[in-house]
């Protein structure tokens, strides 16, 4: 609660700047109504989020705390500037500063990426969300989840269900203003209420960064009780969608996407008949995993030299999964490289043509090497194969964790085509130094087109003088037709 001290500056303040404009609706009464609870608003964020400064990210609490302001405003139309949150905040910034006796504001840094960054991240603090920044950067995804994961600690992380539910049959119209925002309205299988583009996207930025949703029991579990990592996959999950679909937090269609994110449900097909209903953290599981298993087949094969090398050098095994920070010897890192390449053979595991040039090979998405790379050293150190999602190991989530950081750090950045990586163990194929040949197009099917049949006249048509003739299976020839009597 405010001091009183506090409250004497601000009022001071109230008498001596608060200006309000002719055409403004609002009249000097109410204006210090609004500006009064959006001080309150910005003390009680600072005290929850724990800076020892009340200056600290004053730009974004003041934001949060206009926003917080608006929403309890009703009717909603009777709002200050129309409801400009960038107009309101700067007109509150002043009493701010004179209520808590603020020093002079930092002026913000040059507009780099690092300090939009870190805008970003105070905004997250203050319940101000950018999904397309979020998106692009993992910290600020990381300070997302834990933000809501802190918010609805009391439900696992999982949000209220509030609004309706979408159901299995139902989809949304967005008119998204927003440049770069995919159009298509091609529904997502098996997820009809979501689009395709966007949701395919999504489930690859994640395959990408290994993100699998688990179970680990309490006999498993380092803690001794049950844990999942099912909602901050689910808010990881939201907020990329939202990015590739150009959903704001201010938007209507956020609360639908949230309840069918968390409580959604979709139908399960067999032989084109809806035998059930599955929640969508199942299909997702499933998406997100889809193919791990084809890595298994002819895995020693393709790393035969990798393997061998093994034999005489045990003390590899210290290179598996130090997260990329020992130095191993070039011989090492060409014979993983040397194996992946030897995947491409197979059009499965790297994707069609994986092997067709120097940029397509470094363009193959990091989960379909990184697969590889797990299978062959969960091979070579004798592991079990993984357990069923809902009763998954700690330890095998742990070690795949490390692997995908291993191979992330050191060996993405090596498979990118240049045979100067290896000192010359690797040689690149001779048809990467030819001109690529242009993708094949597919022609597109036109309809059949119906002939253009002039009538004839009667007067036009000329007897014939060939009788017309048939084949004979019997004889094999071709024999005239004559009618049966």
């Amino acid at each position: 609660m405010l001091g009183f001290e506090e409250m004497r500056r601000l009022r001071v303040c109230l008498e001596d700047k608060l200006q309000v404009d002719e055409g403004d609706s609002f009249n000097v009464l109410m204006w210090r109504t609004f500006v009064d609870r959006c001080v309150r608003e910005y003390f009680a964020k600072w005290r929850k989020g724990g800076s020892s400064e009340l200056h600290v990210n004053r730009e974004s609490l003041a934001k949060g705390s206009v926003i917080g302001v608006l929403s309890q405003v009703r009717p909603t139309d009777n709002v200050p500037l129309g409801g400009d949150v960038e107009q309101l905040v700067v007109k509150i910034q002043p009493f701010l500063e004179v209520a808590f006796d603020m020093p002079g504001p930092k002026r913000a840094p040059a507009n780099t990426p690092e300090a939009r960054v870190a805008k970003c991240q105070a905004d997250i603090k203050a319940g101000v969300y950018d999904f397309a920044m979020i998106s692009q950067h993992d910290e600020l995804m990381q300070a997302f989840v834990t933000k809501k994961m802190t918010e609805h600690s009391k439900r696992n992380g999982y949000p209220l269900l509030e609004g309706t539910l979408p159901g299995p049959y139902d989809v949304y119209e967005l008119s998204s203003t927003r440049v770069g925002v995919r159009r298509s309205k091609k529904p997502c299988s098996p997820f009809s209420f979501l689009r395709h583009g966007a949701a395919y996207s999504t489930v690859l930025r994640m395959k990408n960064n290994n993100k699998t949703v688990v179970r680990v029991s309490a006999k498993n579990s380092p803690t001794a009780s049950d844990w999942t990592n099912a909602a901050p996959i689910l808010w990881e999950f939201l907020a990329h969608y939202n990015s590739e679909e150009g959903v704001s937090q201010t938007s209507k269609l956020l609360q639908p996407l949230t309840n069918y994110v968390f409580y959604g449900e979709f139908n399960v097909v067999v032989k084109k008949q809806v035998v059930g209903q599955k929640k969508f953290l199942s299909g997702l599981h499933f998406k997100l995993t889809n193919g791990h298993t084809r890595y298994q087949k002819n895995c020693l094969q393709y790393f035969d030299t990798f393997a061998s090398l093994y034999e005489h050098n045990p003390l590899w095994k210290t290179f598996f999964d130090d997260m990329g920070a020992g130095s191993p010897p070039v011989s090492y890192l060409a014979g993983i490289e040397e194996g992946l390449r030897n995947y491409a053979c197979d059009p499965y595991p790297m994707g069609r043509d994986a092997m067709r040039s120097q940029e397509k090979w470094a363009s193959v998405d990091l989960w379909r090497k990184r697969e590889a790379y797990v299978t062959l050293i969960r091979l070579l150190l004798s592991r079990n194969s993984y357990h069923k999602w809902h009763d998954f190991l700690f330890t095998d989530f742990a070690e795949r964790n490390k692997l995908h950081t291993t191979f992330k750090n050191r060996h993405l950045p090596l498979s990118d085509g240049d045979s100067t990586n290896f000192g010359g163990l690797i040689k690149n194929p001779p048809h990467w130094t030819e001109p690529i040949p242009p993708p094949k197009h597919k022609v597109a099917r036109t309809a059949a087109r119906k002939p253009n049949l002039k009538a004839v006249k009667k007067e036009q048509v000329q007897e014939s003088k060939s009788v017309p003739m048939r084949f004979d299976s019997k004889s094999g020839t071709l024999v005239e037709f004559i009618e049966i009597e």
